[in-house]
């Protein structure tokens, strides 16, 4: 993530990412306002309803909100993007815009991946660990996920 150079103290940011009816809270990254969360965040048992070729034309979006978190107070709200998941396997990481209201807030790296699976059918260990919550750093910096079992992954800043 990268937010606009305004002088201030550092931040402790997340983000709450929510798919549908079911949000996610990452990490609270400390003193910083160029936060790198590189985490993946898993939504499972996400049921869609509608066709899965309408779906695919038009998936669901993705809120992510950013928040400075408060010990004494109510915590900052940073800014908000809404995001398209994609239905390729191991989607690129791409920037989304913040915004704050109607004003630009910075941007977030991320990649967001919906995987179609067959109602009572396994997820298989094989295609979504259900262990990890972050991930190694790796070269490619391709294996972020949302699915349907939705998995949501944000690598952070430059």
């Amino acid at each position: 993530m990268v937010l606009p150079q305004v002088p201030r103290a550092p931040d402790y940011p997340y983000a709450i990412v929510s798919f549908l009816h079911q949000s996610q809270k990452t990490v609270v990254e400390k003193n910083t306002l160029n936060p790198t969360w590189d985490q993946t965040l898993i939504f499972y048992e996400i049921e869609i309803f509608g066709e899965p070729a309408s779906v695919a034309e038009q998936p669901p979006s993705i809120v992510v909100e950013l928040y400075d978190h408060d010990t004494y107070g109510a915590d900052e709200f940073m800014g908000r993007c809404i995001c398209q998941p994609s239905l390729e396997r191991m989607p690129r990481l791409a920037w989304f815009p913040l915004t704050r209201g109607s004003q630009p807030a910075g941007e977030l790296l991320a990649a967001f991946e919906l995987i179609q699976r067959e109602k009572g059918c396994d997820t298989g260990s094989q295609v979504l660990p259900t262990t990890w919550d972050v991930l190694p750093p790796t070269p490619s910096r391709e294996d972020q996920t949302f699915s349907q079992t939705i998995v949501a992954s944000s690598y952070g800043s430059t």
